[in-house]
């Protein structure tokens, strides 16, 4: 398990575990680069019972597979080599929203 923030997620998505999954607070309805959240492995049976428990205990849902994130945040740097913190957010949210990629602005 590891915690750190939206931002931070954003920033090192690639160096996570394709297996892991990406869990938000529940009282997040509003995202933000210092939104809190959590990456929990989610591919071994024992794993899953102490993902289950951290997940009640602290409030947490599952959001999406890192997997996922991973895509995300490729698909805006294929875009624009220099996308920013709050374009991956934006990207992030736009995606949570629709089940699609975002097109951004390259102008």
């Amino acid at each position: 398990m590891q915690r750190m923030t939206l931002g931070q997620l954003l920033g090192r998505s690639d160096a996570l575990s394709w297996t892991s999954a990406l869990y938000l607070p529940i009282t997040a309805h509003t995202l933000s680069l210092s939104t809190p959240c959590c990456v929990l492995e989610e591919d071994e049976d024992e794993e899953n019972a102490e993902t289950a428990n951290y997940v009640a205990q602290n409030d947490f849902k599952y959001v999406l597979g890192i997997q996922a994130v991973q895509d995300i945040v490729a698909n805006a740097r294929t875009q624009k080599s220099d996308v920013s913190s709050t374009e991956l957010l934006g990207a992030l949210e736009y995606y949570l929203k629709r089940d699609a990629f975002i097109r951004l602005d390259t102008s």
